[in-house]
């Protein structure tokens, strides 16, 4: 494996990681909230779902806390899925 591969496998693997975090995270609030989770069916379902949760939390704290947490999860998705087209094209 070259240094290059291993940099790619390091970047997609701490990346993952990273969104499987805050995707637990988003579902344990939503958990907490009284909704009906899966951790592993991973659909655009919970995300509509949480941005009902979102439209509905009265905290203002919370509110900011959980659009945070949708928005960061939103571009990790794009941003994953346009950085690894560029690596493909580049290999």
């Amino acid at each position: 494996m070259t240094t290059q591969e291993l940099g790619i496998a390091v970047f997609i693997t701490v990346w993952g990681l990273i969104g499987f975090i805050l995707w637990v995270i988003m579902l344990r609030t939503m958990e907490k909230k009284g909704e009906t989770i899966n951790y592993f069916h991973m659909t655009p379902g919970p995300y509509v779902r949480f941005w009902k949760i979102i439209k509905r939390e009265k905290t203002k704290n919370k509110k900011i806390k959980y659009l945070i947490l949708f928005w960061l999860q939103i571009l990790m998705y794009i941003g994953f899925f346009i950085i690894l087209k560029l690596i493909i094209e580049r290999l």
